[in-house]
């Protein structure tokens, strides 16, 4: 501290920018995610800005969204327009006079987009192909899960369908009742969890089981030129 002509100027020494830990995600959907970290020290200057920034590669400093709040405290806040399926690098940020100090970086893939259902095909007696269309959306690995239904409405009953290779876009649907009306819905899953079901497909029956009946015939017996038995 020093005067001069009556007025008094401080100086700060070591003063610092922010230090910021545990980056979190959270509530995370096919096209969105709530994102944070905690600022755990101001550096000795007043925060002007706290958020977070996003992107698909290591320490990101783009996509920057400010959270709101200036304090020294864990902070989180909604962050959208992601790619579904899509795995993300993120990091929290504070700002003081010094400069901008982000957290460690944290990852996480948002969840599939729903399918496009199809029509069902070929049904037989007991089956029928569930067909649908792949969604758009990034590379993350996830496979298919198909529900049938025989009234539309109570789902996963008789048939509950998991693991299905995101290669394929149909899957068989075996084990069902002859001459029964089906309808069915398919959804996505990956790491993080299962994403939207598609709609319900229309209605796809299966074929009535027949059984020929069985005949079995017997000679004839007391035979004579105008009179005889037929044996069954």
């Amino acid at each position: 501290v020093y005067v001069k002509h009556a007025s008094v100027t401080l100086t700060v020494a070591g003063t610092t920018a922010p230090t910021l830990t545990t980056p979190t995600a959270t509530s995370i959907t096919a096209t969105g995610a709530t994102l944070g970290a905690t600022v755990t020290a101001n550096g000795g200057a007043a925060l002007t800005s706290r958020g977070t920034v996003w992107g698909t590669a290591a320490s990101p400093t783009g996509n920057v969204l400010a959270e709101g709040g200036t304090t020294v405290a864990a902070f989180s806040h909604a962050r959208t327009g992601l790619t579904a399926n899509t795995t993300y690098t993120y990091r929290g940020y504070a700002i003081n006079s010094v400069g901008t100090s982000y957290s460690a970086d944290g990852t996480f893939t948002t969840l599939p987009a729903a399918p496009t259902v199809g029509s069902g095909s070929g049904a037989t007696d007991n089956s029928f192909t569930a067909n649908w269309s792949h969604p758009t959306q990034g590379a993350a690995s996830y496979t298919y899960e198909v529900q049938v239904s025989t009234n539309n409405s109570t789902w996963a009953s008789p048939i509950n369908v998991m693991g299905i290779s995101s290669s394929n876009a149909s899957a068989s649907i075996t084990g069902l009742a002859a001459g029964t009306t089906y309808y069915y819905r398919v959804l996505a899953r990956n790491a993080t969890g299962a994403g939207d079901w598609s709609a319900s497909s229309a209605a796809i029956a299966t074929t009535s089981s027949y059984t020929a009946p069985s005949i079995t015939s017997s000679a004839a017996t007391s035979v004579s030129s105008a009179t005889g038995t037929m044996n069954g």
